[in-house]
């Protein structure tokens, strides 16, 4: 499960951790140790439903700027995950989010080192939005459980290449 800490819960600043999802590729020439995993792994579906989907809608309390909105909507729109063959990834979720009637794209990058130990994908961000976070890989599948909105409830990310 994936923790997205407080000081992110902000409308702009989630979003920006909803980035996490798309990864892009920092080089590399796909021969080192994880260079059977290595591709583009795009978001498939969110609890089992294909993109667009919406993990919110409802009022919310933005804890970091002290703020309610009577209405909140988020949206994931689109994700990517691509790994190189020398353990490196860059992530990014896309989405849109509508707060109170005022609504905006966002889009999140984060990037780092990846390791795989059996059927787990364990992901370390360099600049530590992600910290430290495992899925499951199964053939062409990676699969999170993230509670992104920290309501307490998980939401099940595929990706497959």
């Amino acid at each position: 499960m994936i923790r997205i800490p407080s000081m992110l819960r902000s409308p702009r600043r989630l979003f920006l951790a909803l980035a996490l999802g798309t990864m892009a590729c920092a080089g590399g020439d796909g021969t080192g140790p994880n260079a059977g995993e290595a591709g583009n792994y795009s978001l498939r579906n969110i609890d089992l439903q294909p993109p667009p989907v919406t993990i919110h809608h409802g009022p919310w309390l933005d804890r970091v700027n002290v703020r309610f909105y009577n209405l909140y909507h988020v949206e994931i729109t689109s994700g990517l995950i691509e790994l190189d063959g020398d353990d490196r990834f860059v992530m990014t979720y896309n989405g849109r989010v509508v707060a109170d009637g005022q609504e905006f794209a966002t889009s999140l990058t984060t990037e780092g080192f990846y390791e795989v130990d059996g059927d787990e994908i364990w992901f370390t961000s360099d600049d530590e939005i992600l910290g430290t976070a495992m899925g499951i890989l199964q053939g062409r599948t990676i699969t999170f459980a993230v509670d992104l909105m920290e309501k307490g409830v998980d939401n099940e990310f595929v990706f497959q290449r």
